[in-house]
């Protein structure tokens, strides 16, 4: 049985991935069951947030974009902004716009992702405030899970979306300098005994 730190994994999962073996061989495995939304959660995990967000806009760009509405679709094109120049303040009103669009849909959530990937989630003035890391993973995996139930009522081209997921998580998975994705593995695989007493 793996556990991952922090990810929300079903038990189905926990019980079919393997913590040495390589990311292919969990994905496939994973693509076996039908547990694609697992396969999301650990892709996103197992990922560097900027390598993890560059897979969620790329799947946006590819599956979900042209259904987006105007609002959404300017809020995106401010996460693209973001992601190529940062900036605190820009981060800051991503926040507030996505606060006024709602965050009952996929970009906003993906939105909220980029605001907790770093700094203070309070503004310059008031005592600084700081989310916790894995945060803004989980949001992201939140924003291409919601994504893929958006088609859940279009079964065919639902599998089709879940497939290309897959194909960009290999393609992703397979960059991680094996230095830098034993650490992940490290610290994110831990015993099942460790998780009642962990926050």
């Amino acid at each position: 049985m793996a556990k991952l730190r922090h990810c929300q994994l079903s038990p189905q999962a926990e019980l079919v991935l393997q913590q040495h073996v390589a990311h292919e061989q969990n994905l496939s495995a994973l693509s076996q069951e039908m547990l694609w939304q697992d396969a999301v959660f650990y892709t996103i995990f197992m990922l560097p947030y900027t390598q993890a967000l560059e897979l969620a806009l790329t799947f946006i760009s590819c599956v979900y974009e042209r259904a987006l509405g105007q609002e959404q679709r300017l809020l995106l094109q401010q996460v693209r902004r973001w992601r190529a120049n940062g900036g605190d303040p820009l981060r800051h009103e991503l926040f507030e716009q996505a606060q006024a669009v709602g965050f009952d849909n996929p970009i906003s959530c993906l939105v909220l992702s980029v605001f907790w990937s770093e700094g203070s989630m309070t503004t310059p003035d008031l005592e600084a405030v700081y989310p916790q890391p894995w945060q803004s993973l989980a949001a992201l995996a939140d924003t291409l899970c919601l994504i893929l139930h958006f088609y859940g009522e279009q079964p065919e081209q639902q599998a089709l979306y879940v497939e290309q997921f897959f194909q960009l998580a290999h393609g992703q998975l397979r960059q991680l300098p094996s230095s830098q994705d034993q650490g992940r593995k490290n610290y994110l695989y831990h015993e099942a005994t460790t998780l009642s007493g962990e926050k």
